[in-house]
């Protein structure tokens, strides 16, 4: 809500966004004009690094990967969290439709981040740049099991995210991309989602959240539910197709439950 506050309050055609724990560095702003008036570019973002409290840079598993923008590739996998920390033309900001201002699941601030980034790449037609000079970096005051734990309590991965909506060809919820272990991380992801809804329901007594968390309780159990059919399935057509094997059998798909 703060951000389309500040963003119907600028004047300019360039909207930046950053982060109240993020610090820039350098020529940030310039570098990001130069990305949208030379480059074309309707989206730019740069690369962000964690700090600890001493000013120290974590190895490389503590890079913020999920800030670095990887969506030209339109695909899961490579599609990353750019609605933290970016520059972008302001008519695509309202084409898009801003920022949500009911976050959909905990971890709200990096939901709605997540949230624009994929109606960013849903709309189509808008070229998004990573421009490496624009660099800065986040304050961290956790060791490595805490930042690991924080970012995946906070639903960092964008992959999480859009397999809680479910919106998303390529996520490993279409048949295609199903395997025995992308089940069973759902279902762990999912396990994790009711957790954190039943913690945000003890502290968090607002309407808006209310609403959000009983939907994201109710939509994880439905995914359990499904995940666990989807693998019950999977484990017995392993069974038939190693059975099959065994008597050359041909007519093995029509045996096959799901």
């Amino acid at each position: 809500a703060t951000k389309n506050f500040g963003a119907r309050k600028a004047y300019s055609n360039i909207l930046a966004f950053i982060d109240d724990d993020v610090f820039i560095e350098g020529k940030w702003a310039e570098e990001a004009l130069k990305s949208i008036y030379i480059d074309k570019a309707d989206v730019v973002t740069g690369i962000v690094e964690s700090k600890d409290i001493k000013g120290n840079i974590f190895s490389e598993l503590m890079t913020i990967r999920g800030r670095y923008i990887s969506l030209m590739k339109n695909r899961i996998g490579s599609i990353s969290n750019i609605g933290g920390i970016i520059a972008i033309k302001r008519e695509v900001f309202e084409i898009v439709g801003g920022y949500n201002e009911y976050p959909f699941i905990c971890g709200a601030n990096r939901s709605t981040d997540v949230d624009l980034s994929w109606r960013i790449l849903k709309y189509g037609n808008i070229k998004i740049v990573q421009n490496d000079q624009m660099r800065s970096w986040q304050i961290e005051r956790l060791t490595l099991i805490e930042y690991v734990k924080q970012k995946f309590n906070s639903g960092y991965s964008l992959q999480f995210h859009l397999l809680f909506w479910n919106r998303n060809p390529y996520s490993v919820n279409q048949p295609q991309n199903r395997s025995i272990w992308t089940l069973l991380k759902n279902i762990i992801i999912n396990l994790n989602i009711i957790n954190n809804a039943i913690f945000m329901s003890k502290n968090f007594q607002t309407r808006g959240m209310i609403h959000s968390i009983k939907l994201g309780y109710a939509l994880s159990i439905k995914r359990i539910a499904k995940d666990l059919g989807s693998l019950k399935c999977m484990l017995i057509n392993t069974k038939l197709i190693k059975k099959s094997r065994l008597v050359n059998s041909t007519s093995i798909n029509k045996d096959l439950k799901c």
